[in-house]
């Protein structure tokens, strides 16, 4: 240790004067690009196992809890209707987001990435069915409306995760002037 002390004491001003090797800066930030990377990562993977851990879950318990009917007020179909007036600004922010989604092309060489994107969506859609066929069965009740407009936001955080990465990959290959082959996505 105090070979360690003496060396600092002797080489103070040598290590204060000498600057930073080139490209210190740029290696720096590569690195903290690369640690963020990896953390969204991690993220996205955290988020599609909750994914996959809800369904079942929700699945396991819903025959502790036996939905009740609306009342209606009116007649059936003013019930209905305000409840599809509640859920049409998901459905139509979802229908132009796919739609956004539908007409941009990706390289062909990045579409592996989407792949959860993809398989996210499918996972939703099946949770849509799934309280569709709960829906024919008992009717609207509150909790189902609230399920289905909590799967709705889910799609739409899905979808606009899926805009801003394709929207990065077009901006990268446009800026890296390689020429890729484009695919459009199925959504």
């Amino acid at each position: 240790m105090d070979n360690f002390e003496q060396f600092f004491t002797e080489n103070r001003l040598k290590l204060d004067v000498e600057p930073l090797p080139e490209g210190f800066n740029n290696q720096m930030i590569a690195n903290f690009r690369a640690v963020r990377r990896k953390k969204q990562t991690i993220r996205l993977f955290a988020a599609a196992g909750f994914l996959l851990l809800l369904v079942p879950g929700i699945m396991l318990l819903q025959p502790f809890f036996k939905p009740e009917p609306v009342a209606l007020q009116e007649s059936p179909s003013s019930a209905e209707l305000s409840i599809l007036t509640r859920l049409q600004p998901y459905q139509t922010e979802i229908e132009s987001s796919t739609q956004f989604i539908s007409q941009q092309r990706v390289p062909t060489e990045y579409s592996v990435q989407f792949q959860d994107f993809l398989i996210q969506l499918q996972i939703i859609d099946r949770q849509q069915d799934i309280y569709q066929k709960q829906i024919d069965s008992y009717g609207y009740t509150e909790d189902m409306i609230q399920q289905i407009m909590y799967n709705y936001e889910l799609k739409l955080m899905v979808l606009q995760k899926l805009q801003t990465e394709i929207l990065k990959i077009n901006k990268l290959s446009k800026t890296t002037n390689h020429e890729y082959t484009n695919i459009q996505l199925e959504i």
